[in-house]
């Protein structure tokens, strides 16, 4: 009995972990964000890319991906962009995976600093070209 109370205790922690990773990637988004006048519906630079970094060094690979990818899709929808969001899921799903899935390779859990910056530097050109084809 006690395994199965612990084992819920974890799913909980992780549900809600996800969910508050979700919301602050979400809200960077929103609150932080510059129009690009930039091709056919411009851009947006904002700071729910460094959320999404920041979840997915902490936290490891499927939180880091599911809050980007999530949190900014709820985003597209919410201001307007909703053909936007399909793409954003999957492109910033897989920039989240790889931003975690390097950061914690090796036994490292997200405490290298070089590892981390390369991992944030190598998954720009998967957001770019993400994006790039979805245009």
């Amino acid at each position: 009995m006690q395994k199965a109370q612990g084992y819920s205790n974890t799913r909980t922690y992780d549900l809600v972990l996800t969910a508050i990773l979700i919301a602050l990637v979400f809200v960077a988004t929103v609150f932080l964000n510059i129009k690009l006048p930039i091709g056919a519906n411009g851009g947006l630079i904002h700071l729910g890319t460094a959320m999404l970094f920041l979840a997915s060094i902490l936290f490891g690979p499927k939180k880091g991906a599911i809050a980007g990818a999530v949190g900014m899709a709820i985003f597209d929808l919410m201001a307007g962009w909703v053909l936007w969001a399909p793409f954003t899921l999957v492109t910033r799903g897989l920039q989240g995976y790889l931003v975690g899935k390097l950061a914690w390779s090796k036994g490292r859990q997200g405490d290298s600093f070089a590892m981390n910056l390369l991992a944030t530097l190598l998954s720009v050109p998967i957001m770019l070209v993400g994006y790039y084809l979805c245009e």
